[in-house]
């Protein structure tokens, strides 16, 4: 009976051994297979990263150029104020103009010399 006592001493020792090794390989395993999907997902969150920059510059470069848009806008609305206040200058003049009377000799159907076309 001794005999087979340290037999089963010793195989309950290798088991154990085993077992721990195996654990431990395992453990491994899985943590080198945590460390690849956590690689995988700083590669994928870098990619996402990468077009969120790329989207970023160019709504820069569109506020830029819409800037410069809304800059050559204003400075066109300013020039057709200027152009309207013009005309409104004018429009006032000759409706003075037509509130004048006219001389008698110029009255239509009579000779008017401004009216002669050579």
């Amino acid at each position: 009976m001794k005999r087979s006592g340290r037999f089963r001493t010793r195989f309950a020792a290798l088991a154990g051994g085993l077992l721990l090794g195996g654990g431990a390989v395992f453990s491994s395993y899985a943590t080198s297979v945590e460390i690849e999907d956590a690689k995988k997902q700083v590669s994928a969150l870098e990619a996402e990263k990468k077009k969120v920059e790329g989207a970023l510059s160019q709504l820069e470069s569109l506020k830029a150029d819409t800037a410069a848009y809304v800059k050559a806008l204003d400075e066109n609305l300013a020039e057709l104020a200027g152009e309207l206040e013009q005309l409104e200058i004018q429009i006032g003049r000759r409706r003075a103009r037509l509130k004048r009377p006219r001389p008698s000799w110029r009255k239509p159907g009579l000779w008017n010399p401004g009216s002669i076309a050579l």
